[in-house]
């Protein structure tokens, strides 16, 4: 009797120890060690190689879960979801527009004179 009750206590700390690892707390402090890296980094104060340490070591622990999920999960299959051999097709296929001829900004760009005749903004 003593042996499941302190397997009970143990697991529940371990929960709380990974909730603690992974919850509110440690992302705030995981956000303010990112900034603080890449602060140190612009300024040139904290070489490339440490500063890709924290921010790697932030990226598994946040990461740890749903890696081990998905390695765990790997092998098991779900017969309730089906598996399709294609994908259905669409209920509406958007056709092309049409292209506009009419163009409001053709030869906006080329000055013209009072005249017609297209040059140099800068007259002879």
């Amino acid at each position: 009797m003593q042996n499941t009750a302190s397997l009970n206590v143990l697991g529940s700390s371990v929960s709380w120890v990974a909730q603690l690892l992974t919850g509110t707390l440690a992302t705030a402090i995981s956000m303010l060690a990112v900034a603080g890296v890449g602060f140190a980094l612009m300024q040139g104060r904290l070489p490339i190689r440490k500063g890709g340490a924290v921010i790697l070591g932030c990226a598994i622990v946040f990461s740890a879960r749903p890696l081990a999920e998905g390695i765990l999960g790997a092998g098991k299959t779900d017969q309730s979801t089906p598996v399709y051999d294609s994908l259905p097709s669409p209920a509406y296929i958007a056709s092309a527009p049409e292209p506009v001829p009419f163009d409001p900004y053709a030869g906006a760009s080329v000055p013209q004179w009072p005249g017609g005749e297209r040059g140099s903004v800068f007259r002879d």
